[in-house]
């Protein structure tokens, strides 16, 4: 998480803060691309979100890092951010998250949904140094790759 501490922080900052995502996919898949399909939030719901022509534009690039018992681990970078992107993309390729009991199906192996923000990248706002921030796995996540 990345917090600016006045307006021209936040300013300088808005929109150019890079994120890699790391997620675990309830399926075996290979290779990479980009997935490119509106969301819009469904009708019946204010938290829920489905693929959808009237929907807002979605992309999310995605490469698969490597697969183990039935799951893969995928990196993604998002160019758009939309609420859930990332989990409902994958859902809708029939691949979705390990864990997420709104797009997917609850799992033993993990409480929550298998995804984790490891890297941040960013220019610093006041002194223009080029900043990467990374984070581990969370045991939860790991406990996942070594089932």
């Amino acid at each position: 998480m990345l917090i600016a501490k006045h307006e021209l922080a936040a300013s300088k900052l808005a929109g150019k803060v890079k994120k890699d995502y790391y997620a675990i996919c309830d399926k075996e898949i290979t290779g990479g691309g980009s997935i490119t399909l509106p969301i819009a939030r469904e009708s019946k719901s204010v938290i829920k979100r489905v693929v959808d022509g009237k929907g807002q534009r979605a992309v999310t690039h995605w490469k698969a890092i490597k697969s183990f018992n039935g799951k893969t681990l995928v990196k993604c970078n998002l160019e758009t951010g939309k609420t859930h992107q990332i989990r409902v993309h994958f859902a809708y390729i029939y691949a979705p998250l390990v864990g997420d009991t709104l797009y997917g199906k609850p799992s033993s192996l993990i409480n929550r949904q298998a995804l984790h923000c490891k890297t941040i990248y960013f220019t610093h706002p006041i002194t223009n140094e080029e900043m990467t921030i990374d984070s581990d796995f969370p045991q939860d996540f790991k406990r996942v790759m070594e089932e």
